[in-house]
């Protein structure tokens, strides 16, 4: 049935269907074991304590290194960071040897999901537009997770959309 045994496959056709992205804000919602939908989230390498007093990760229009907390194998996981900023802007995140760009918002302390791929063991960020500043306060890749913490699958090509 793969590729077409997918929500998006099933649910896209009906009138009112929910709108499927390549990355969510605040929450990260799929199915569970039984089919019911459910908050999930990401569970894995946790990138250490950011230096900037504050802020975690200050992070401008210039490129700048996170480590993240081991090396990542390559395969399709999660990605996802909390942040804070003043302005709306764009985040570009250079992993496993792609390049991702996710929106940013302002608000408060705010959190974007997105599917990435390994192999990587540091990720290079910068924001996506001169002058804007944003805050990282947590960087975690892994596996995507259910609240009890069995590990989710993921779908066919995840981590590799455009």
């Amino acid at each position: 049935m793969a590729p077409y045994a997918n929500a998006m496959t099933v649910f896209t056709p009906q009138p009112g269907a929910p709108l499927f992205v390549d990355h969510v804000n605040d929450s990260m919602y799929g199915f569970g074991a039984d089919g019911s939908v459910e908050r999930q989230s990401v569970d894995g390498l946790p990138a250490p304590e950011g230096p900037d007093p504050d802020c975690g990760y200050r992070v401008s229009d210039l490129p700048r290194t996170i480590p993240l907390g081991g090396d990542l194998i390559a395969w399709p996981f999660y990605a996802r960071i909390a942040y804070f900023t003043g302005t709306e802007t764009q985040l570009n995140v250079a992993i496993g040897g792609r390049i991702h760009s996710v929106p940013l918002q302002t608000g408060g302390v705010r959190a974007v999901y997105f599917p990435v791929s390994g192999p990587a063991s540091d990720i290079f960020v910068s924001t996506g537009s001169p002058g804007a500043v944003a805050c990282l306060t947590e960087v975690r890749v892994g596996n995507r997770v259910s609240p009890d913490g069995q590990k989710v699958p993921l779908a066919p090509g995840a981590g590799t959309t455009p």
